[in-house]
């Protein structure tokens, strides 16, 4: 599976480094990630099972939004419950689909 995950914005909220917690749980869970500091990936995007866009207060420009937007529409994006794993307190458990 292909997972997408973009960060940006105020620093003050650490979009970096969740974006590298965000990626790090997506690849323990068998995610092939690519992860970039840029919405300009959504311009071209094929072939992905999950977006993660870590932004806040930030500009973006309408096509990039637009092309966002036209990624979700074309959902639905698969990730199936029963591989999905939340991680609490450092413990690991699977959820049953």
């Amino acid at each position: 599976m292909r997972a997408l995950v973009t960060w940006g914005g105020w620093e003050g909220h650490r979009p970096e480094e969740c974006a590298a917690w965000a990626a790090a749980l997506l690849r323990d869970n068998g995610f092939d990630v690519e992860v970039v500091d840029s919405l300009a990936p959504f311009l071209d995007a094929q072939a992905l099972d999950l977006v993660v866009p870590v932004w806040s207060i930030a500009d973006a420009a309408d096509e990039e939004l637009d092309a966002l937007v036209a990624l979700v529409a074309r959902g639905p994006w698969s990730c199936r419950p029963s591989t999905a794993r939340r991680r609490r307190s450092g413990a690991t458990t699977a959820t049953s689909g």
